[in-house]
């Protein structure tokens, strides 16, 4: 990678086109030989090497110090407590067995003699040990288990311990490296000293290193390599670093095959652009930040990616740059900014590897609760993360000169139906709304984020919630009156109960309480259509005090059941009848005499079948619902993540056509009901539904 040539194919025998040589290919193994010794080979799990620093360890003894001071209080307690509990057990006993049984219990274990033994083995209650303490003293097991909490919760204080995977050399360890014939390990030949490519020497001169590094501790080859690569006499690593970058900002680089230069490779398209680049790149102390800045402030990398035709039949690869390529981000670079967008991205450095783990659908996923940058995400070759793999993240088996881009139908799936992107779209759609109602003044969209035109004519709510009269010879509630305040959970006379007006009755989605007499709790709903419907649920009055409840059923100009509830539970089922469509169904629960104590769970199912067409079902517990949604804010909150999303604010038409779909998308829900997931309003389903569109917009994955 860092000198752009396909060393491997020297491991059995001079490299057929380029001038790397069998002896190049042992010389480098060499450098590595101390530390990746085939004869004294490292598992994974014995190169983990520590993170500890000396303060650490410091800090963790002091800890463990207190601990261990605890914990000699915890012994002598215990001690204590067991002493107690023998001389509880042997007060049951009389002289002069109860003397006996002392002096046998008090010697220790190994000085005990046969006589004793027996003793104790004749009498199980005597054999007192930690574990069974409890059974004695149950309180003095209570405090000890304290002791043992106050050490968990001090040694919990400790720096944890994190440990890396690195490439380290023993001390003292200097294999020697051996040619081996045609590659093969059975046929040492002569001993290679480590030293670099004799292609990037002067002519006739060899690159080598020294063999072991006296002032080191260990043998310094791989230092010494580093050195080599890095002083500015390898004409070969910052010229592949360049086009490496150069590379990222493209999509191709100056030389096409980023991991070999020699002449099965590319020839480069701009030999002296990359001369120049690598030149810069040097003499600004290999800075990648200042590569980064001369590439993206470049003529090449601003100009447009628009095509035109004329040029396109000129040079239709783009081998001349006439215009920027267009590239789609990386998978990394996506899930990243994704995260970022969504105000979640950790930019913490450093750390261990985020876990990954297979979801209910088989799918691997990054733990959610950790939304670090991707560079941190664990990576297992058995276990590619589905969003990366999707967007052609490479498996880490072989290196990956170039990464293949496809466009194909699972990705847009997984923008459509991911979890990772359903999940994050719900969050940017949290974060704007809690934004100004307009963000865009300065660039003139105020009026159209407040005109309403293009809100849809919905539906009226099916269900309504109030108190009101009641008269049966009049054939139900007289006048309905709907309770003004809601609290988040429930309908109430006010923000606090009693209301001075309404008094104790209130509403929820499973229940309420009535008021006095003159204040029943009234549950109203509305026909949508001609047709019969049934009515089933169940009315639970669960105290002992008060009268109970009474649950009373108005429709049609009638009474269509009653029923009684006092520390009970009744069904509560009504027989198909004819409603038209506007006709109110009332459900009322009152008080009989007494308001005390009348809470009540009261869930009610409407089944309306139809002359014509299939029946439809209604529940008062899952339908339940707050004040008609205010959808004034949310255009503004669409400009808003459209600059959370895009970094811009919309055109008139981008906005026209959202605004559209925002009413599509209302009108949809309101006529299908189950479109809303559980405690999300539609007008909150909408903009996530906005946002997860602009998360899959092509100005969103490509750069250009």
């Amino acid at each position: 990678a860092l000198l752009a040539s396909s060393v491997h194919c020297a491991q059995c025998h001079d490299h057929r086109y380029d001038p790397i040589s069998h002896r190049d290919y042992f010389a480098l193994r060499s450098v590595f030989e101390p530390a990746l010794d085939w004869q004294a080979w490292k598992t994974p799990a014995q190169r983990l090497v520590s993170l500890y620093t000396a303060e650490d360890r410091a800090q963790a003894a002091a800890i463990e110090s207190q601990v261990q001071q605890v914990a000699a209080e915890r012994a002598a307690k215990q001690a204590e407590f067991m002493q107690q509990a023998a001389e509880q057990e042997l007060m049951k006993f009389d002289e002069p067995l109860r003397s006996h049984l002392r002096t046998a219990y008090e010697t220790p274990a190994d000085k005990r003699s046969a006589e004793q033994i027996a003793l104790l083995d004749s009498h199980p209650s005597l054999k007192i040990s930690a574990g069974v303490l409890y059974q004695y003293l149950p309180k003095a097991a209570e405090e000890l288990k304290g002791y043992d909490q106050k050490m968990s919760e001090m040694r919990a204080g400790k720096p944890s311990e994190q440990f890396v995977h690195a490439l380290v050399e023993p001390p003292d360890h200097a294999p020697l490296t051996h040619l081996f014939h045609r590659g093969d390990f059975n046929q040492p030949r002569q001993v290679v000293q480590p030293g670099a490519l004799t292609v990037t020497a002067a002519e006739g001169a060899e690159l080598s290193f020294a063999a072991d590094d006296s002032s080191l501790p260990t043998t310094g080859r791989r230092l010494a390599f580093a050195r080599w690569l890095t002083g500015g006499s390898n004409p070969l690593t910052p010229r592949a670093i360049v086009n490496r970058v150069w590379m990222h900002h493209f999509g191709r680089g100056i030389v096409a095959t980023p991991g070999d230069f020699g002449r099965l490779g590319g020839a480069p398209s701009h030999p002296e652009l990359l001369d120049w680049l690598a030149s810069d790149f040097v003499s600004h102390g290999w800075s990648l930040k200042h590569l980064h800045r001369t590439i993206l402030s470049s003529t090449a990398w601003r100009q447009t990616s628009v095509s035109e035709p004329a040029r396109q039949a000129l040079d239709a690869d783009n081998y001349f740059y006439w215009r920027k390529p267009l590239q789609r981000v990386d998978a990394e670079i996506l899930r990243d900014t994704i995260l970022a967008v969504a105000g979640n991205l950790d930019l913490q450095p450093g750390g261990p590897p985020v876990p990954i783990a297979e979801d209910e659908t088989g799918q691997v996923r990054v733990d959610a609760e950790q939304p670090r940058r991707s560079i941190y995400v664990r990576v297992r070759r058995s276990q590619p993360v589905q969003t990366l793999q999707t967007f052609d993240a490479p498996v880490m088996s072989v290196s990956c000169d170039v990464r293949t881009v496809t466009t194909v139908a699972p990705q847009s799936l997984m923008m459509l139906n991911g979890q990772f992107v359903l999940e994050q779209a719900a969050q940017v759609a949290k974060l704007v709304r809690n934004q100004a109602v307009c963000q865009s003044l300065a660039d003139g969209q105020c009026g159209q984020a407040t005109d309403t035109t293009w809100m849809p004519s919905l539906p009226a709510p099916r269900w309504h919630y109030g108190s009101g009269s009641v008269d049966e010879a009049a054939g139900g509630v007289v006048e309905f009156r709907p309770l003004p305040h809601f609290t988040g959970t429930q309908w109430q006379g006010g923000p606090k109960l009693p209301d001075p007006q309404w008094g104790w009755v209130l509403l929820r989605a499973e229940g309420g309480h009535p008021g006095d007499r003159q204040h029943p709790a009234i549950r109203r709903w509305i026909a949508p259509l001609d047709g019969q419907i049934s009515l089933s649920g169940s009315l639970q009055h669960g105290s002992e005090n008060g009268d109970g409840v009474r649950g009373r059923v108005f429709a049609g100009g009638g009474l269509r059941g009653t029923w009684h509830a006092a520390n009970t539970t009744v069904a509560t089922e009504i027989s198909p009848f004819a409603v038209q469509a506007g006709d109110a169904v009332d459900i009322v629960s009152d008080c009989v005499q007494q308001e005390t104590s009348d809470s009540f769970t009261w869930t009610v199912k409407i089944r309306l079948t139809p002359e014509h067409g299939p029946g439809e079902d209604y529940d008062s517990a899952s339908e339940f619902s707050g004040p008609a949604e205010d959808l004034s804010r949310l255009p503004g909150q669409i400009i808003a993540a459209w600059k959370q999303i895009l970094s811009r604010s919309p055109n008139e038409q981008e906005l026209q056509l959202a605004l559209a779909f925002a009413g599509d998308q209302l009108s949809l829900m309101a006529k299908e009901q189950q479109g809303t997931p559980a405690g999300r309003s539609p007008g909150e389903q909408v903009l996530v539904n906005v946002c997860q569109m602009l998360l899959s917009c092509n100005e969103f994955l490509y750069i250009e």
